[in-house]
C-alpha cells in the first residue's frame, strides 16, 4: 500500500484500457486481375470500455477507408489497388491497429489470378470449354469469341490458335462463321462438308408445272448459313432462298422447287441453281425436257444449236474479213442443206440459201425460190418478209427500186423493233452508207437497248476502223465494241492515236480499260500508248505486281514521267 501511495503521490495513476481483437485474424484473398481486391475486417474489444485508435498499413498499395475509429466493434474497409497488375504478383503485409495501451497486427496477402471467360456454366480455360458451350448456346459462346478476355487467353496460353483467330476475325468479324472455323481449323471439330442429291438435276417430259425438291446433306452438326439462287427470269423458282442449321433435320435439309410450264421451250431447257455459304460454292445444273428420257429429239436440238452456232461465227468471219467468199458460201451451204433435209418447207433455210445464190451469182435458182418464198410467207409484216424484200434488192439494184424496198422494210423495223430486220437497212438506207457517223449512232442505240448481238458488233466495228475519230469517247459501248474487234484480231492500227489520247483524259481507274490498253500495245508496240497507259497507272495510284511490267518497261525506254521509279519500287 505505500507503494501505491508513492506513485500516486508522484503523480503516477494507473488506469484499465480495453483490449482489441480482430476478425479475421489474418486476411488472405485472391481476386482475377484488372480490378481491385478489397473487403472488410471487424474490430472489437470485449471490455465495456469502448476503443479509441487508428489502424495503417506496412504495404502502400493496400489502404484502409477510415484510419481513425472509436467504439467498441467498428467496421473497417479495406482495398488492395491491384488492377494494374499482373496474374501471379502478391500484395503481402499487415495492417497494424494502434489503440491505448495495445498494438495489435494483422497479416495480409492479396494474390492477383488471371482473369478467365465467364460463362453461366463457367470459365472457359481450355479450347475444348468453348467447343463444349458452342454445342449447347451457340449465342454465348460467339459472346465469348469475341471478348478480350478471350483474345488474352489466346494471346498467353494459345499462340498459334490466336494466329488463326486473328486471320478470321479480320476478314469475317466476330460471327457464328468466323466461330465456326476456329473451331474447325484447330481441330476441335470435323469441318462441315455439304453434299447435294440427287447429284443430276434432270427432269424430262415436263409438260406441266412440277414440284420437285434437292436434299442437302451435312457430315456433323454446327452453323451453317446457306443461300440459294437462280437465274432472273428462270424456269425454275426456289421454295426458299436461305437455310440455317435450324433447318436440317437428321442431318439433311429439303429444299423445294418448283418448274413453271409457261417459262420453258420444247426441247431441252438449263439453267443454274448456285448454292454459296461456309465457304463453299456449290453450282448445279438443273434440265429440263419436254421429251422423255429416251427420245432422240434431245441430242437433235442440241446438234441443231451446234450448227447455228458454227454458221454464225463461220458470217462473223467473213463480215470481219478473217475468210473470203468462197468459204462463207461454202458453210452457208452446209448449214442451209442440213436442214432443209429434214425439213424442206424450212423458210428460214430457203431464205439464207438463196442469200447464197445470189452471192455466188446463181440468180436462175435464186429467183425460182423467191417465187416459192412469195407464196410460203403470208405474213407481210414479218421479219421472214423482209428478209425476202432484202434478198430482192440485190437482185435488182434499180435506185427507185431499192427506195421502194427500203421504204417497206423500214416500215416493218418500225413495227417490229426488230433489231435483224435493222441490220438489213444498215445494207440499204443512202443515209447509213454516206453517213458513217449516224450509222454508228443507230447501232450504238440498239445496242444500248440490251440488242447485243455479236453481227451488230461486227457493223459497229467496221465504221471504228475506217473512222476511228467517230469513237467519240471511252465508254461502255465503245469499250464493248473495241474489246469485240481486239479478241477477233481485227483492230486497225488507226486506233492507236485515238486511244492514246483518251488515257490522257480519263480521270477514273477501270481495270476493262486497263486490260483493253495492255492489250493493244502488246499487238502494236506503240511507245505513245505506253507513255499513255503509265500516265493513266500513276494518276490513279496503280500499285501492285500487275503494273510493275508497264513501269519497267517506261524506265527501260527512258519516259521522262514524274513517280514512275517510286512506284516501281512499290510494286515489287
Amino acid at each position: 500500500m505505500k507503494e501505491k501511495i508513492q506513485r500516486l503521490a508522484e503523480g503516477e495513476f494507473e488506469r484499465s484500457f480495453p483490449k482489441p481483437a480482430a476478425e479475421p485474424a489474418s486476411i488472405v484473398k485472391s481476386g482475377s486481375e484488372g480490378r481491385d481486391i478489397d473487403g472488410s475486417l471487424r474490430i472489437y474489444t470485449e471490455s465495456d470500455t469502448p476503443l479509441e485508435g487508428e489502424i495503417c498499413s506496412s504495404n502502400a498499395y493496400v489502404t484502409v477507408e477510415q484510419s481513425d475509429f472509436s467504439g467498441r466493434e467498428i467496421s473497417l474497409y479495406f482495398c488492395a489497388h491491384t488492377a494494374g497488375f499482373c496474374p501471379g504478383i502478391k500484395l503481402d503485409g499487415h495492417f497494424t491497429v494502434i489503440t491505448d495501451g495495445y498494438n495489435l497486427t494483422i497479416p495480409y496477402s492479396f494474390t492477383v489470378t488471371e482473369k478467365y471467360p465467364e460463362t453461366v456454366s463457367g470459365e472457359i480455360r481450355e479450347l475444348s470449354d468453348l467447343y463444349e458451350l458452342e454445342k449447347n448456346d451457340r449465342r454465348s459462346a460467339v459472346s465469348v469469341f469475341a471478348s478480350d478476355d478471350f483474345k488474352r487467353l489466346l494471346k498467353r496460353h494459345f499462340q498459334e490458335a490466336f494466329l488463326s483467330y486473328r486471320a478470321l476475325t479480320g476478314t469475317m468479324g466476330y460471327t457464328p462463321m468466323a466461330l465456326e472455323s476456329f473451331l474447325c481449323e484447330n481441330s476441335l471439330k470435323d469441318p462441315i462438308r455439304l453434299h447435294v442429291f440427287p447429284s443430276d438435276l434432270n427432269y424430262y417430259a415436263v409438260n406441266e408445272d412440277v414440284k420437285e425438291t434437292f436434299r442437302i446433306t451435312r457430315n456433323t452438326d454446327g452453323y451453317v448459313s446457306l443461300t440459294f439462287s437462280v437465274p432472273e427470269n428462270s424456269f425454275v423458282t426456289l421454295g426458299m432462298t436461305a437455310a440455317s442449321d435450324d433447318d436440317f433435320y437428321g442431318g439433311t435439309l429439303e429444299v423445294p422447287f418448283f418448274i413453271k410450264k409457261d417459262r420453258i421451250h420444247p426441247g431441252v431447257n438449263t439453267t443454274k441453281l448456285t448454292i454459296k455459304g461456309n465457304g463453299v460454292l456449290i453450282e448445279k445444273e438443273i434440265t429440263v425436257s419436254t421429251y422423255g428420257r429416251d427420245e432422240k429429239v434431245y441430242e437433235t436440238g442440241r446438234e441443231k444449236k451446234r450448227i447455228i452456232c458454227d454458221a454464225l461465227k463461220d458470217y462473223l468471219d467473213f463480215r470481219l474479213r478473217k475468210t473470203d467468199t468462197d468459204q462463207f458460201l461454202k458453210s452457208v451451204t452446209e448449214t442451209t442443206e442440213y436442214f432443209l433435209d429434214k425439213n424442206p418447207a424450212d423458210i428460214f433455210s430457203l431464205l439464207y440459201r438463196t442469200m447464197a445464190q445470189i452471192v455466188a451469182g446463181d440468180k436462175k435458182d435464186a429467183l425460182v425460190t423467191i417465187a416459192m418464198l412469195k407464196e410460203m410467207i403470208t405474213e407481210k409484216k414479218s421479219f421472214e418478209w423482209a428478209f425476202l424484200l432484202y434478198l430482192c434488192s440485190l437482185l435488182d439494184s434499180e435506185e427507185g427500186y431499192v427506195d421502194r424496198i427500203t421504204a417497206e422494210i423500214e416500215a416493218i423495223e418500225n413495227e417490229l423493233d426488230d433489231a435483224r430486220v435493222f441490220w438489213f437497212l444498215l445494207f440499204l438506207k443512202k443515209e447509213y452508207s454516206e453517213n458513217p457517223l449516224k450509222r454508228l449512232s443507230d447501232i450504238r442505240k440498239w445496242i444500248n437497248k440490251g440488242h447485243h448481238s455479236p453481227v451488230l458488233y461486227a457493223e459497229a466495228l467496221d465504221v471504228m476502223n475506217a473512222y476511228p475519230q467517230y469513237i467519240g469517247q471511252l465508254d461502255s459501248f465503245s469499250l464493248a465494241i473495241l474489246r469485240f474487234g481486239q479478241r477477233n484480231g481485227v483492230l486497225s492500227r488507226e486506233i492507236v492515236p485515238y486511244i492514246t489520247e483518251f488515257l490522257y483524259d480519263m480521270k477514273d481507274y477501270s481495270i476493262a480499260v486497263f486490260d483493253f490498253a495492255g492489250k493493244l500495245f502488246d499487238r502494236y508496240d506503240d511507245t505513245s500508248l505506253l507513255s499513255a497507259i503509265i500516265s493513266y497507272l500513276l494518276r490513279n495510284r496503280c500499285i501492285g505486281k500487275e503494273y510493275a511490267i508497264w513501269y519497267k518497261r517506261g524506265i527501260e525506254l527512258d519516259l521522262n514521267l514524274t513517280g514512275i521509279y517510286e512506284n516501281y519500287m512499290y510494286c515489287i
